[in-house]
């Protein structure tokens, strides 16, 4: 890599011992791409707005506040080798590094949280699932983002590996089991409204559509596997773990980006219709039944 020209000031240069350019560059295009995106379904939704609304508004701000932690971890030296930070800075890298990723953990799990209670506007009062079944998947995703945050506390990565006070082995185990709630959380919220959808809906294209608005979680699960894979090869060299966590970065904010996006894609104009059809389209399943039955998409609450 080509040397920096002299007697020019960088705000974060690009060398071999320095990457924290990157994290620059990648940090605020994602923070202005999510907030522009999670702006538009917040206007196009005016008037209408519901607790998935205002758990996606809670995403948004856990995701600005991570931003500011992980910015103030870059000038401080996240990106830059070892050997270029004192022990302090290492140490005050890697706390803000920690606070950045539980707070991540709380936008991804809050967004988790807007899709499910979507899902529980969308398809309440059907006879493929009731109260208890929405309360269940709701009670759920709450429970494993607990769990996650407890574990991410457990692991204290990176700042336990760099202390010594927390086991590599423990800190892998400890983000090995949040992968997993993770993964097994968006394939529920991936599968569940996609067979409820392929069940009751009529028109193919609408199938194929809705279908596609849920199923958009799903590569999520490839990318929280991806951020695993990085943790531990940061693991894997103390002497290079504060450069290498500019990699853990960079998987976890493309993750929390597509999270928060794919989280506001069922509010775009074009996909409103297909939703608000949904009653429609069972007469004969309901049929002879007693009582209100149906899939009812409410706009509000």
């Amino acid at each position: 890599m080509s040397t920096a020209v002299e007697n020019v000031w960088y705000w974060a240069p690009f060398q071999d011992s320095d990457r924290s350019a990157e994290g620059w560059i990648f940090g605020i295009t994602a923070l202005t791409c999510v907030f522009l995106v999670t702006s538009l379904r917040l206007f196009l939704r005016r008037g209408v707005h519901g607790l998935d609304d205002a758990f996606i508004c809670g995403s948004l701000a856990s995701y600005m506040i991570q931003h500011a932690l992980l910015f103030y971890a870059l000038r401080v030296g996240l990106g830059k080798d070892n050997e270029l930070l004192r022990a302090e800075q290492q140490h005050s890298v890697a706390t803000a590094f920690l606070a950045s990723d539980i707070l991540a953990l709380v936008s991804h799990y809050l967004a988790k949280l807007s899709i499910a209670w979507f899902i529980r506007r969308s398809f309440f009062n059907h006879a493929l699932i009731n109260a208890w079944s929405c309360h269940a998947l709701i009670g759920a995703i709450v429970g494993s983002g607990v769990v996650s945050l407890i574990l991410a506390g457990v692991a204290r990565f990176p700042l336990g590996a760099l202390k010594g006070i927390t086991a590599v082995p423990v800190t892998f185990h400890s983000w090995t089991a949040i992968t997993a709630l993770d993964v097994i959380n968006e394939i529920v919220l991936a599968a569940v409204p996609t067979w409820l959808v392929l069940t009751i809906m009529k028109k193919g294209s609408q199938k194929t559509l809705v279908s596609i608005v849920f199923l958009s979680r799903l590569p999520l699960c490839a990318m929280s596997i991806l951020h695993l894979t990085r943790i531990n090869f940061a693991l894997s060299d103390e002497a290079e773990i504060i450069i290498r966590l500019l990699g853990c970065s960079g998987t976890f904010e493309v993750l929390l980006v597509w999270s928060l996006i794919s989280a506001s894609i069922p509010a775009l104009k074009s996909l409103v219709q297909p939703f608000n059809d949904i009653k429609d389209v069972v007469e004969e399943k309901d049929a002879g039944r007693g009582g209100p039955q149906g899939a009812f998409f409410y706009r509000g609450g």
